[in-house]
Protein backbone atom coordinates (compact mmCIF):
# COMPACT_ATOMS: atom_id res chain seq x y z
CA UNK A 1 0.00 0.00 0.00
CA UNK A 2 2.81 2.64 1.01
CA UNK A 3 4.29 1.25 -2.83
CA UNK A 4 1.25 2.17 -4.07
CA UNK A 5 1.14 5.82 -2.82
CA UNK A 6 4.65 6.14 -3.18
CA UNK A 7 4.37 5.19 -6.94
CA UNK A 8 1.10 7.25 -7.19
CA UNK A 9 3.04 10.65 -5.71
CA UNK A 10 5.74 10.52 -8.02
CA UNK A 11 3.31 10.05 -11.01
CA UNK A 12 1.75 13.62 -9.83
CA UNK A 13 4.86 15.22 -9.21
CA UNK A 14 6.34 14.49 -12.65
CA UNK A 15 2.89 15.53 -14.21
CA UNK A 16 3.38 18.77 -12.98
CA UNK A 17 6.79 19.40 -13.61
CA UNK A 18 5.78 18.51 -17.17
CA UNK A 19 2.98 20.87 -17.45
CA UNK A 20 4.93 23.47 -15.45
CA UNK A 21 7.53 23.55 -18.38
CA UNK A 22 5.28 23.35 -21.25
CA UNK A 23 3.54 26.12 -19.83
CA UNK A 24 6.81 28.14 -19.84
CA UNK A 25 8.09 27.14 -23.10
CA UNK A 26 4.77 28.52 -24.48
CA UNK A 27 4.54 31.37 -22.52
CA UNK A 28 7.60 32.32 -20.69
CA UNK A 29 8.32 33.56 -17.80
CA UNK A 30 6.98 37.44 -16.58
CA UNK A 31 10.30 39.38 -17.32
CA UNK A 32 10.00 37.46 -21.12
CA UNK A 33 6.31 38.99 -21.33
CA UNK A 34 7.95 42.40 -20.61
CA UNK A 35 10.38 41.81 -23.25
CA UNK A 36 8.09 40.86 -26.06
CA UNK A 37 5.86 43.68 -25.30
CA UNK A 38 9.34 46.06 -24.95
CA UNK A 39 9.61 44.50 -29.16
CA UNK A 40 5.78 45.37 -29.67
CA UNK A 41 6.33 48.98 -28.13
CA UNK A 42 9.64 49.75 -30.79
CA UNK A 43 7.50 48.85 -33.80
CA UNK A 44 4.16 51.37 -32.53
CA UNK A 45 4.36 54.55 -33.52
CA UNK A 46 3.72 56.37 -29.98
CA UNK A 47 6.88 58.92 -29.46
CA UNK A 48 7.89 58.45 -25.86
CA UNK A 49 8.25 54.52 -26.40
CA UNK A 50 9.91 54.76 -29.07
CA UNK A 51 12.50 56.77 -27.67
CA UNK A 52 12.82 54.71 -24.44
CA UNK A 53 13.66 51.85 -26.85
CA UNK A 54 16.19 54.41 -29.06
CA UNK A 55 17.67 55.20 -26.03
CA UNK A 56 18.65 51.62 -25.15
CA UNK A 57 19.46 50.94 -28.78
CA UNK A 58 22.27 52.67 -28.26
CA UNK A 59 23.34 51.16 -24.81
CA UNK A 60 23.21 48.05 -26.98
CA UNK A 61 26.59 46.49 -27.67
CA UNK A 62 25.32 45.85 -31.31
CA UNK A 63 24.39 49.08 -31.51
CA UNK A 64 27.35 50.89 -29.82
CA UNK A 65 29.47 48.74 -32.14
CA UNK A 66 28.13 50.94 -35.14
CA UNK A 67 29.36 54.15 -33.22
CA UNK A 68 33.06 53.73 -34.93
CA UNK A 69 32.53 53.45 -38.47
CA UNK A 70 30.75 57.35 -37.41
CA UNK A 71 33.58 58.24 -35.62
CA UNK A 72 35.45 57.24 -38.46
CA UNK A 73 34.12 59.95 -40.59
CA UNK A 74 36.91 61.85 -40.36
CA UNK A 75 39.16 62.02 -43.82
CA UNK A 76 42.69 63.26 -44.07
CA UNK A 77 42.41 65.57 -46.93
CA UNK A 78 44.21 64.59 -50.25
CA UNK A 79 45.60 67.65 -50.99
CA UNK A 80 49.58 68.53 -50.09
CA UNK A 81 51.55 71.44 -50.82
CA UNK A 82 52.50 69.19 -54.13
CA UNK A 83 49.17 68.71 -55.45
CA UNK A 84 48.35 70.58 -58.55
CA UNK A 85 44.96 71.67 -57.52
CA UNK A 86 44.29 75.53 -57.20
CA UNK A 87 43.96 76.48 -53.42
CA UNK A 88 42.47 79.49 -52.49
CA UNK A 89 40.99 80.86 -49.69
CA UNK A 90 38.71 83.96 -48.61
CA UNK A 91 39.20 84.70 -44.67
CA UNK A 92 36.98 88.21 -44.56
CA UNK A 93 38.16 90.57 -46.98
CA UNK A 94 41.65 88.88 -47.55
CA UNK A 95 42.61 86.36 -49.82
CA UNK A 96 44.89 84.18 -49.42
CA UNK A 97 46.99 81.67 -52.04
CA UNK A 98 48.80 78.19 -51.64
CA UNK A 99 51.79 77.98 -53.89
CA UNK A 100 51.65 74.06 -54.96
CA UNK A 101 53.10 72.13 -57.71
CA UNK A 102 51.01 73.37 -60.64
CA UNK A 103 52.42 77.27 -59.92
CA UNK A 104 55.97 77.12 -58.50
CA UNK A 105 57.18 80.55 -59.08
CA UNK A 106 55.47 83.99 -59.35
CA UNK A 107 54.69 84.15 -63.63
CA UNK A 108 52.37 80.88 -62.94
CA UNK A 109 50.95 82.06 -60.14
CA UNK A 110 49.86 85.41 -61.49
CA UNK A 111 48.26 83.21 -64.67
CA UNK A 112 46.59 80.83 -62.11
CA UNK A 113 44.90 83.66 -60.70
CA UNK A 114 44.17 86.46 -63.45
CA UNK A 115 45.04 83.96 -66.48
CA UNK A 116 48.40 86.17 -67.89
CA UNK A 117 51.47 86.66 -66.01
CA UNK A 118 51.11 91.06 -65.91
CA UNK A 119 50.46 90.65 -62.26
CA UNK A 120 53.46 89.10 -61.14
CA UNK A 121 55.47 92.01 -59.72
CA UNK A 122 52.06 93.25 -57.90
CA UNK A 123 52.17 89.85 -55.78
CA UNK A 124 55.81 90.31 -55.02
CA UNK A 125 54.80 93.73 -53.69
CA UNK A 126 52.08 92.49 -51.30
CA UNK A 127 54.34 90.14 -50.39
CA UNK A 128 57.31 91.79 -49.84
CA UNK A 129 59.33 89.38 -51.66
CA UNK A 130 62.50 90.21 -53.37
CA UNK A 131 65.00 88.71 -56.14
CA UNK A 132 65.29 85.89 -56.93
CA UNK A 133 61.61 85.97 -55.56
CA UNK A 134 62.26 82.03 -55.22
CA UNK A 135 58.43 80.56 -53.70
CA UNK A 136 58.06 77.12 -51.79
CA UNK A 137 55.98 74.57 -51.81
CA UNK A 138 52.98 75.23 -49.33
CA UNK A 139 54.00 78.88 -49.14
CA UNK A 140 50.99 81.18 -48.28
CA UNK A 141 50.72 84.61 -50.82
CA UNK A 142 48.48 87.64 -49.95
CA UNK A 143 46.60 88.40 -52.55
CA UNK A 144 44.82 91.93 -52.78
CA UNK A 145 43.34 91.83 -56.25
CA UNK A 146 40.44 89.32 -56.60
CA UNK A 147 41.13 86.64 -59.00
CA UNK A 148 39.08 87.32 -62.26
CA UNK A 149 39.35 83.30 -63.83
CA UNK A 150 37.21 80.41 -62.68
CA UNK A 151 39.20 77.04 -61.55
CA UNK A 152 38.70 75.41 -64.84
CA UNK A 153 40.19 78.58 -66.86
CA UNK A 154 42.66 79.12 -64.50
CA UNK A 155 43.77 75.04 -65.29
CA UNK A 156 42.73 75.62 -69.08
CA UNK A 157 45.25 78.62 -69.50
CA UNK A 158 48.16 76.43 -67.39
CA UNK A 159 47.57 73.42 -69.03
CA UNK A 160 48.14 75.50 -72.28
CA UNK A 161 51.51 77.14 -71.31
CA UNK A 162 52.93 73.89 -69.39
CA UNK A 163 52.29 71.90 -73.20
CA UNK A 164 54.28 74.76 -74.86
CA UNK A 165 56.97 74.13 -72.76
CA UNK A 166 56.75 69.91 -72.61
CA UNK A 167 56.07 70.11 -68.93
CA UNK A 168 53.67 67.01 -69.85
CA UNK A 169 54.18 65.58 -65.89
CA UNK A 170 52.75 69.53 -64.64
CA UNK A 171 50.18 68.78 -67.21
CA UNK A 172 48.91 65.39 -66.48
CA UNK A 173 49.17 66.62 -62.81
CA UNK A 174 46.63 69.30 -63.75
CA UNK A 175 44.38 66.94 -65.50
CA UNK A 176 44.49 64.42 -63.07
CA UNK A 177 43.55 67.26 -60.24
CA UNK A 178 40.36 68.11 -62.17
CA UNK A 179 38.84 64.60 -61.27
CA UNK A 180 39.17 65.02 -57.56
CA UNK A 181 36.42 66.91 -55.57
CA UNK A 182 36.01 70.11 -55.20
CA UNK A 183 36.42 72.39 -52.11
CA UNK A 184 32.06 72.18 -51.54
CA UNK A 185 32.30 68.50 -51.62
CA UNK A 186 35.45 67.66 -48.99
CA UNK A 187 33.52 70.52 -46.80
CA UNK A 188 31.10 67.92 -47.17
CA UNK A 189 32.93 64.90 -45.97
CA UNK A 190 34.61 67.05 -42.90
CA UNK A 191 34.24 65.68 -39.48
CA UNK A 192 30.82 65.60 -38.10
CA UNK A 193 30.42 66.19 -34.02
CA UNK A 194 29.02 62.90 -32.82
CA UNK A 195 25.54 63.06 -32.38
CA UNK A 196 23.14 63.12 -29.54
CA UNK A 197 22.17 59.31 -28.09
CA UNK A 198 18.79 60.08 -29.36
CA UNK A 199 20.14 61.54 -32.62
CA UNK A 200 22.41 58.44 -33.17
CA UNK A 201 19.34 56.13 -32.35
CA UNK A 202 16.81 58.11 -34.70
CA UNK A 203 19.71 57.59 -37.35
CA UNK A 204 19.63 53.54 -36.83
CA UNK A 205 16.43 53.09 -35.80
CA UNK A 206 13.96 52.02 -38.87
CA UNK A 207 11.71 55.42 -39.82
CA UNK A 208 8.98 52.89 -41.57
CA UNK A 209 5.80 51.71 -39.93
CA UNK A 210 6.37 48.13 -40.76
CA UNK A 211 7.40 46.10 -37.57
CA UNK A 212 10.83 45.32 -37.70
CA UNK A 213 12.24 41.55 -37.27
CA UNK A 214 11.83 40.20 -33.45
CA UNK A 215 15.57 39.81 -32.94
CA UNK A 216 17.89 41.58 -35.16
CA UNK A 217 21.59 40.81 -35.43
CA UNK A 218 24.21 42.96 -34.77
CA UNK A 219 24.97 42.53 -39.05
CA UNK A 220 21.21 44.19 -39.85
CA UNK A 221 22.34 47.04 -37.26
CA UNK A 222 25.42 47.12 -38.78
CA UNK A 223 23.55 47.64 -42.42
CA UNK A 224 21.66 49.83 -41.31
CA UNK A 225 24.04 52.30 -39.71
CA UNK A 226 25.71 51.89 -43.12
CA UNK A 227 22.26 53.26 -44.65
CA UNK A 228 23.19 56.67 -43.06
CA UNK A 229 25.24 59.11 -45.24
CA UNK A 230 27.37 59.71 -42.33
CA UNK A 231 28.63 56.29 -41.00
CA UNK A 232 30.59 54.79 -44.32
CA UNK A 233 33.06 57.44 -45.37
CA UNK A 234 35.25 54.79 -47.51
CA UNK A 235 32.21 53.51 -49.46
CA UNK A 236 32.07 57.39 -50.14
CA UNK A 237 35.63 57.04 -51.06
CA UNK A 238 35.43 54.39 -53.47
CA UNK A 239 32.78 56.50 -55.86
CA UNK A 240 35.09 59.66 -56.77
CA UNK A 241 35.51 59.50 -59.79
CA UNK A 242 39.54 59.17 -60.06
CA UNK A 243 40.68 58.74 -63.46
CA UNK A 244 43.80 56.14 -64.30
CA UNK A 245 47.17 57.19 -65.10
CA UNK A 246 46.69 55.44 -68.78
CA UNK A 247 43.97 57.98 -69.46
CA UNK A 248 45.27 61.06 -69.01
CA UNK A 249 45.71 62.49 -72.52
CA UNK A 250 48.76 64.75 -73.32
CA UNK A 251 49.40 66.15 -76.54
CA UNK A 252 52.91 64.43 -78.02
CA UNK A 253 55.71 66.25 -77.53
CA UNK A 254 56.30 67.05 -81.27
CA UNK A 255 53.34 69.15 -80.81
CA UNK A 256 54.30 71.32 -78.05
CA UNK A 257 57.71 71.88 -78.45
CA UNK A 258 57.63 73.63 -81.66
CA UNK A 259 55.12 76.26 -83.20
CA UNK A 260 54.40 76.73 -86.60
CA UNK A 261 53.29 79.73 -88.11
CA UNK A 262 51.93 80.80 -91.80
CA UNK A 263 51.37 84.02 -93.06
CA UNK A 264 50.27 86.38 -96.18
CA UNK A 265 52.28 89.56 -96.25
CA UNK A 266 51.57 92.54 -98.05
CA UNK A 267 54.16 95.50 -98.53
CA UNK A 268 54.78 98.53 -100.41
CA UNK A 269 58.00 100.68 -100.94
CA UNK A 270 59.85 103.49 -102.01
CA UNK A 271 63.50 102.82 -103.04
CA UNK A 272 65.84 106.15 -103.86
CA UNK A 273 69.06 105.96 -105.50
CA UNK A 274 71.66 108.54 -106.24
CA UNK A 275 75.28 109.23 -107.26
CA UNK A 276 77.45 110.43 -104.68
CA UNK A 277 79.05 113.55 -107.32
CA UNK A 278 74.97 114.46 -107.62
CA UNK A 279 74.59 113.77 -111.96
CA UNK A 280 71.65 111.26 -111.04
CA UNK A 281 69.16 110.88 -108.85
CA UNK A 282 66.10 108.54 -109.15
CA UNK A 283 62.89 107.03 -106.79
CA UNK A 284 61.39 104.43 -107.39
CA UNK A 285 57.79 102.92 -105.96
CA UNK A 286 56.44 99.39 -106.05
CA UNK A 287 53.03 97.61 -106.50
CA UNK A 288 51.38 96.23 -103.78
CA UNK A 289 53.11 93.07 -103.58
CA UNK A 290 52.90 89.88 -102.31
CA UNK A 291 54.43 87.00 -100.65
CA UNK A 292 53.85 84.84 -97.98
CA UNK A 293 55.87 83.61 -94.67
CA UNK A 294 56.57 79.88 -92.99
CA UNK A 295 58.25 80.31 -89.23
CA UNK A 296 58.98 77.54 -87.12
CA UNK A 297 59.00 77.80 -83.47
CA UNK A 298 61.17 75.65 -80.74
CA UNK A 299 60.04 76.83 -77.26
CA UNK A 300 63.06 75.62 -75.28
CA UNK A 301 61.96 77.06 -72.00
CA UNK A 302 59.00 78.92 -70.60
CA UNK A 303 60.93 82.43 -71.61
CA UNK A 304 62.83 81.49 -74.32
CA UNK A 305 61.98 80.68 -78.42
CA UNK A 306 64.25 79.77 -81.13
CA UNK A 307 62.84 81.10 -84.52
CA UNK A 308 63.34 79.31 -88.09
CA UNK A 309 61.91 81.63 -90.74
CA UNK A 310 61.54 81.47 -94.62
CA UNK A 311 59.70 83.60 -96.98
CA UNK A 312 59.39 84.91 -100.44
CA UNK A 313 57.78 87.82 -102.01
CA UNK A 314 56.62 89.59 -105.54
CA UNK A 315 58.55 92.81 -106.03
CA UNK A 316 57.20 95.41 -109.20
CA UNK A 317 59.11 98.45 -109.90
CA UNK A 318 57.97 101.18 -111.45
CA UNK A 319 60.11 104.84 -111.59
CA UNK A 320 57.94 107.87 -110.38
CA UNK A 321 58.83 109.40 -113.57
CA UNK A 322 60.46 108.77 -117.14
CA UNK A 323 64.06 108.09 -116.31
CA UNK A 324 65.18 106.13 -119.39
CA UNK A 325 65.02 102.25 -119.27
CA UNK A 326 64.61 100.29 -116.16
CA UNK A 327 66.37 97.12 -116.18
CA UNK A 328 64.66 94.19 -112.85
CA UNK A 329 61.79 95.84 -112.34
CA UNK A 330 60.04 92.26 -111.31
CA UNK A 331 61.85 90.19 -109.41
CA UNK A 332 60.63 87.64 -106.50
CA UNK A 333 62.96 88.04 -103.00
CA UNK A 334 63.46 85.88 -100.56
CA UNK A 335 64.39 85.95 -97.18
CA UNK A 336 65.71 83.32 -94.03
CA UNK A 337 65.87 83.98 -91.05
CA UNK A 338 67.50 82.31 -87.78
CA UNK A 339 66.87 83.98 -84.61
CA UNK A 340 65.94 84.07 -80.76
CA UNK A 341 63.21 85.75 -78.22
CA UNK A 342 63.47 86.10 -74.67
CA UNK A 343 61.12 87.25 -72.47
CA UNK A 344 63.15 89.40 -70.16
CA UNK A 345 60.31 90.39 -67.86
CA UNK A 346 56.33 89.95 -68.59
CA UNK A 347 56.55 93.61 -70.18
CA UNK A 348 59.51 92.94 -72.62
CA UNK A 349 60.24 90.42 -74.61
CA UNK A 350 63.95 90.57 -76.23
CA UNK A 351 64.57 89.50 -79.92
CA UNK A 352 67.91 89.01 -81.42
CA UNK A 353 67.88 87.94 -85.32
CA UNK A 354 70.37 86.96 -87.91
CA UNK A 355 68.58 87.49 -91.59
CA UNK A 356 70.06 86.45 -94.96
CA UNK A 357 67.41 88.68 -97.15
CA UNK A 358 67.40 89.77 -101.04
CA UNK A 359 67.16 93.73 -101.14
CA UNK A 360 66.50 95.71 -104.15
CA UNK A 361 69.22 98.22 -105.16
CA UNK A 362 69.05 100.44 -107.71
CA UNK A 363 72.56 101.96 -109.62
CA UNK A 364 71.30 105.08 -111.43
CA UNK A 365 72.94 105.77 -114.24
CA UNK A 366 72.65 109.01 -117.32
CA UNK A 367 70.53 106.92 -119.28
CA UNK A 368 68.50 105.46 -116.95
CA UNK A 369 68.58 102.95 -113.71
CA UNK A 370 69.42 99.22 -112.69
CA UNK A 371 67.49 97.38 -110.45
CA UNK A 372 69.66 94.66 -108.53
CA UNK A 373 67.94 92.13 -105.66
CA UNK A 374 71.30 91.62 -103.64
CA UNK A 375 71.64 89.28 -100.89
CA UNK A 376 72.61 91.02 -97.95
CA UNK A 377 73.29 89.36 -94.39
CA UNK A 378 71.83 91.26 -91.60
CA UNK A 379 71.73 91.64 -88.26
CA UNK A 380 68.48 92.80 -86.23
CA UNK A 381 67.94 93.29 -82.57
CA UNK A 382 65.69 95.01 -80.43
CA UNK A 383 62.67 94.32 -78.10
CA UNK A 384 58.63 93.87 -78.64
CA UNK A 385 56.66 95.54 -75.45
CA UNK A 386 53.94 93.71 -74.17
CA UNK A 387 51.61 96.50 -73.74
CA UNK A 388 48.45 93.98 -73.59
CA UNK A 389 47.72 90.78 -72.46
CA UNK A 390 44.59 89.31 -71.18
CA UNK A 391 45.14 85.72 -71.84
CA UNK A 392 43.43 85.72 -74.58
CA UNK A 393 44.20 88.77 -76.80
CA UNK A 394 47.92 90.74 -76.85
CA UNK A 395 49.51 93.93 -78.41
CA UNK A 396 52.93 94.17 -78.57
CA UNK A 397 54.73 97.00 -79.79
CA UNK A 398 58.04 96.00 -81.83
CA UNK A 399 61.09 98.57 -81.91
CA UNK A 400 64.39 96.99 -83.88
CA UNK A 401 67.43 98.16 -85.08
CA UNK A 402 69.32 96.73 -88.01
CA UNK A 403 72.77 96.70 -89.30
CA UNK A 404 73.67 95.37 -93.22
CA UNK A 405 76.66 94.01 -93.46
CA UNK A 406 79.50 94.93 -95.59
CA UNK A 407 78.92 92.55 -99.14
CA UNK A 408 80.13 92.36 -102.66
CA UNK A 409 77.41 91.21 -105.08
CA UNK A 410 77.51 91.58 -109.03
CA UNK A 411 80.92 94.09 -109.10
CA UNK A 412 78.85 96.21 -106.12
CA UNK A 413 80.96 96.44 -102.94
CA UNK A 414 78.54 97.55 -100.86
CA UNK A 415 79.63 99.23 -97.62
CA UNK A 416 78.12 98.75 -94.24
CA UNK A 417 74.66 100.02 -93.36
CA UNK A 418 71.85 100.40 -90.97
CA UNK A 419 68.33 101.17 -90.18
CA UNK A 420 65.34 100.76 -87.94
CA UNK A 421 62.01 98.98 -87.26
CA UNK A 422 58.93 100.13 -85.64
CA UNK A 423 55.73 98.34 -85.37
CA UNK A 424 52.41 96.51 -83.35
CA UNK A 425 51.61 93.19 -83.28
CA UNK A 426 48.45 91.44 -82.18
CA UNK A 427 47.14 88.32 -81.34
CA UNK A 428 44.09 86.59 -80.60
CA UNK A 429 44.52 82.90 -78.78
CA UNK A 430 41.54 80.47 -79.62
CA UNK A 431 41.13 76.71 -78.49
CA UNK A 432 43.93 75.19 -80.60
CA UNK A 433 45.25 78.32 -82.86
CA UNK A 434 46.33 81.82 -82.34
CA UNK A 435 45.68 84.53 -84.93
CA UNK A 436 48.37 86.74 -85.44
CA UNK A 437 48.29 89.94 -87.56
CA UNK A 438 50.25 93.46 -87.33
CA UNK A 439 51.87 96.31 -89.47
CA UNK A 440 55.19 97.66 -89.44
CA UNK A 441 57.36 100.16 -91.44
CA UNK A 442 61.41 100.12 -92.45
CA UNK A 443 64.02 102.25 -93.12
CA UNK A 444 67.61 101.09 -93.97
CA UNK A 445 70.25 102.57 -96.17
CA UNK A 446 73.68 101.56 -97.76
CA UNK A 447 76.43 103.22 -99.83
CA UNK A 448 78.73 102.32 -102.29
CA UNK A 449 81.74 103.84 -103.25
CA UNK A 450 79.85 105.74 -105.63
CA UNK A 451 76.33 105.86 -105.27
CA UNK A 452 73.69 106.01 -102.13
CA UNK A 453 70.77 103.86 -101.74
CA UNK A 454 67.69 104.16 -99.32
CA UNK A 455 64.68 101.99 -98.85
CA UNK A 456 61.31 102.55 -97.21
CA UNK A 457 58.96 99.68 -96.86
CA UNK A 458 55.46 99.38 -95.02
CA UNK A 459 54.63 95.85 -94.65
CA UNK A 460 51.59 94.20 -93.32
CA UNK A 461 50.96 90.59 -92.26
CA UNK A 462 48.22 87.99 -91.59
CA UNK A 463 48.23 84.33 -90.24
CA UNK A 464 48.01 81.30 -87.84
CA UNK A 465 50.16 79.45 -85.65
CA UNK A 466 49.56 76.29 -85.11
Amino acid sequence: MKNTIYLSTLTLLFSLSTTSAFAVENHGSPADDFKVKLKADVAAPAPKKTAQVEHKAVEHPEASAAKPITATTKKTSSKTPSSYKREIRTTGDLTVYTVTGRAPHLYMVSRDLYGNEKQWKAIAEWNSLKEPYTLKQGQELVIKKAPTISNAEADEVLIKNYTKLNRMETVAGIQAAQEKPTAEEEAKEAPTPAPAPAVAAAAIAPKSDVAPLPSPTPAATVAAAEETPYNHPEEAKKEEPVAPKEEVKVEPAHHSKWGFKTSLALSKFTLDGKLNDGTSDISLDSDLDYGIELELAYHMSEKAELIIGAAVEKMDIHPKESVGEIEGESQYLAKYTLGMEYEAVPLVTLAGLINYEQTPFVEPSLTGAEVKAIYIPQVQFGARWNVVNTGKFKTSIITDGLVLMATNHDGLDLKTGGGFLAGVRFANEFSKRTLTYGVSYRDIYQDTEDSKNNLHTWYANIGLIW
